[in-house]
């Protein structure tokens, strides 16, 4: 059963759109809230599988709430009644977006392709666990990243690092090329082997042989020139490495 919560700040729309997902699948509320800061708090203590946000709120919008985010770990569900707003929430990652009023075969939609890319996310949980096993026994030494086109296998040591955006990670390779997944660097920093790669910013995951410089500024020089930032809490792991 998925886990959501609906964040939006007229009370009898809220009641209406946690009514209609109640009647019309078998996903969970969880929670439920009317403002830019009500979300953050209910965000930081609930881990949701789905989020419905308004992008109209009390004191802010629902973007203002994303923006308060360190990473975006849950499929989010904009809903609005401005049709307008629409390409922004699909390039804030959004999973999908309801126009208010709220139609039930809208919903209805909505939640079966939810269901269908929680499945194909059971399918990557089982790479997970295959990947683990892959790696205690010495023997896994790639990825297989899933992209709207198709699928490519890539090997640990073509990653230079993985930089996240709005629910979609991009994987920098060694040969100038990039991949695209969309799903977020939490995600595959569980699938990625510690011993070769490291968190050095909530955006970023670097791969350690790739790493060359470090300067006081809080930046990594990488062997391809490229930089990345490290994160005043990481600096210390990251100085670690140069000792």
């Amino acid at each position: 059963m998925l886990k959501a919560i609906v964040i939006d700040d007229e009370v009898k729309i809220r009641e209406y759109i946690i009514n209609t997902i109640e009647k019309h699948s078998d996903i969970s509320i969880i929670g439920s809230c009317g403002s830019v800061k009500e979300g953050l708090i209910l965000l930081k203590y609930c881990n949701p599988d789905v989020v419905f946000l308004d992008i109209q709120l009390s004191d802010g919008t629902g973007f203002d709430i994303l923006s308060g985010l360190e990473s975006i770990d849950f499929r989010l569900v904009f809903i609005t009644s401005y049709e307008q707003y629409a390409l922004k929430a699909i390039k804030c990652g959004a999973f999908d977006y309801i126009l208010k009023p709220l139609d039930v075969d809208e919903v209805k939609d909505t939640v079966e392709k939810l269901y269908k890319d929680f499945d194909a996310l059971n399918d990557n949980n089982m790479q997970r666990v295959k990947l683990i096993e892959d790696q205690l026994s010495g023997t896994h030494e790639s990825i297989t990243l899933r992209f709207k086109e198709g699928m490519r296998i890539v090997m640990f040591s073509e990653i230079v690092y993985c930089f996240s955006e709005s629910g979609y990670t991009t994987f920098h390779l060694n040969d100038g090329n990039k991949v695209m997944v969309s799903k977020g660097l939490k995600e595959y920093e569980k699938l990625l082997p510690t011993t070769i790669f490291f968190r050095t910013h909530k955006s970023y995951l670097v791969n350690k042989s790739y790493i060359q410089e470090y300067y006081n500024n809080g930046t990594l020089k990488l062997r391809d020139s490229d930089t990345v930032p490290v994160a005043f809490r990481r600096k210390d792991e990251v100085l670690k490495y140069f000792k």
